[in-house]
């Protein structure tokens, strides 16, 4: 089906406001938000979200103005954003890890007016930081959420909603880059409803739905593929989880009946860990768990549904605009690391050469998309080069893939992480599913390291399977020979790590490791 065939499969489509404006009339009474103590019914979501629209009106907020939203998640981040897309105002969705400098280059990079933040998230004070912020952009409105909001909230205060159109940007949001400014995506209405309104139909999103909110809402990952709107617009719950922990995130899905949720292979791993010692919490109400953000290897797979008995949805995506899956429970007959369905059927997706011609079945190359919901342009100017665009107007996703016999796109690596060995071509992934299937290796992540000799060299970063355990390096690289690998693939430095370093957007860190493979040049090993 051609993408123009899907955008009239997919009619009557609604912008933010008004799919939610129908929620809010149809659910009433019933709990949008669950937040701590803080039961939000569907009717005082749309109170405080008219009493955030009247304070920013009030305070010169307009149509197309961007807001850099930094809010951990909370009912207060849910007013925020849905109050400004009502009065027509773009928030610019901000990880509350993201510190000064990243925070300064975003709001250069959108040339917002205007700063929302909670003046202590996690263990970091903002308050200082906007102060500077304000110094060096005076021009640059501050909003303490919860100072200022809640007690101008009080208030009646008045403001004009804006109708918005399909083609006006809703939010921008921050691409996944690892390190810099990260890019700004504009994400229209129309590519949301796309997204939002697919996941509901594919996996019959309902009322009676519980959606639990552990990673940022502030990545398209957690606000809607699927999360935090899909919820609102089918009358379900969203609970939010103010940290990560599983003692708070199995609390939660027990006493609220949580029946879907998102998390990180690195989180799923650390939930089969735990259950394997505690099996006190009663999870039965889990539906369906989603796992993305990151390679996922067979054996999570498997481990994730010998502990769980609920289907185990692995997810692969980018900001930009593109969306895969595949679903597992106890009756799958084959686990794979590759994602079968694409999440309208409408996208038109290539594997390509570095010549932009589709390569054939089986051969690797870059996976390439254009869909009614993927992007055709970032939002500055100087974003938009051949790097991430193809000549046809494709969107880069910088991923190699290879579509398997199953018609499954596998990922095998991303094309900037392929390692050049004295004039050997390494994929990093290929090497880590070897280490993964060493009996001692718990996780395995590699990075190619700047080497004067080499240009450069494999550095394994490795997580024991026992804490304090010794890899015995020599038994390791015989280990690796025998499955055949070639020798110029075998790593040249090994280094034993208690956990990842990770990204503000809970991606492993692997400019950290580079630099941790630098410093220790073998010191560290095992």
């Amino acid at each position: 089906m051609s993408v123009f065939e899907g955008q009239i499969w997919l009619s009557n489509r609604l912008t933010i406001m008004e799919w939610l404006n129908n929620s809010i009339k149809k659910y009433g009474s019933k709990i949008a938000i669950v937040d701590g103590e803080a039961y939000i019914s569907y009717v005082k979501l749309k109170n405080m979200i008219d009493h955030y629209s009247g304070y920013f009106f009030q305070e010169g907020i307009k149509k197309g103005d961007r807001v850099v939203i930094q809010l951990n998640n909370s009912k207060e981040y849910v007013y925020a954003v849905l109050s400004l897309i009502q009065i027509g105002a773009i928030p610019v969705l901000t990880n509350y890890a993201l510190r000064e400098k990243e925070v300064n280059g975003i709001i250069e990079r959108t040339q917002a007016s205007a700063y929302v933040y909670s003046e202590i998230s996690v263990e970091y004070s903002y308050k200082k930081f906007a102060e500077n912020a304000k110094e060096k952009y005076d021009y640059l409105f501050l909003c303490n959420s919860v100072e200022n909001i809640e007690i101008n909230c009080k208030k009646n205060i008045s403001f004009i909603p804006v109708k918005s159109k399909l083609n006006d940007i809703a939010v921008l949001m921050l691409s996944g880059g690892t390190t810099g400014t990260p890019k700004i995506v504009p994400l229209l209405h129309d590519m949301l409803y796309w997204h939002i309104k697919c996941y509901i139909d594919k996996f019959g999103l309902d009322e009676n739905s519980v959606y639990l909110g552990i990673l940022p809402f502030t990545h398209k990952f957690a606000l809607y593929s699927p999360g935090l709107l899909n919820m609102l617009f089918v009358g379900g719950t969203v609970v939010m989880s103010k940290t990560s922990s599983f003692d708070e995130s199995f609390s939660l899905i027990e006493k609220e009946r949580v029946t879907i949720t998102g998390i990180v292979p690195s989180l799923a791993q650390l939930w089969i860990e735990v259950l394997m010692w505690d099996n006190s919490y009663d999870l039965k109400s889990l539906d369906r768990i989603i796992i993305g953000g990151a390679l996922i290897n067979k054996k999570l797979i498997a481990d994730m549904i010998n502990v769980f008995s609920c289907d185990i949805h692995i997810g692969y995506g980018a900001t930009e605009g593109i969306v895969m899956y595949s679903l597992y429970d106890s009756a799958s007959n084959r686990l794979s690391s590759g994602y079968k369905y694409p999440i309208s059927g409408c996208e038109d997706i290539k594997i390509i050469d570095s010549d932009e011609k589709e390569v054939e079945i089986g051969q690797p190359g870059e996976l390439v998309i254009k869909s009614p919901y993927t992007i055709t342009q970032y939002y500055n100017a100087a974003d938009n080069t051949s790097e991430k665009f193809t000549f046809e107007g494709y969107y880069r996703t910088g991923d190699k893939a290879v579509i398997n016999l199953y018609g499954e796109y596998e990922i095998i690596g991303r094309i900037v992480d392929q390692i050049n060995k004295a004039g050997e071509k390494i994929n990093p992934q290929e090497l880590e599913q070897y280490l993964y299937e060493h009996i001692a290796i718990k996780e395995a992540v590699v990075v190619g390291v700047k080497d004067e000799l080499l240009g450069e060299r494999i550095c394994a970063f490795i997580i024991p399977t026992q804490v304090g355990q010794d890899i015995d390096v020599k038994e390791l690289i015989y280990f690796l020979e025998m499955k055949g690998i070639a020798h110029y693939k075998i790593p040249d430095q090994i280094e034993c790590i208690d956990k990842f370093p990770l990204t503000p957007v809970n991606k492993i860190d692997k400019e950290k490791l580079r630099y941790l493979a630098e410093v220790s040049r073998g010191e560290g090993i095992c």
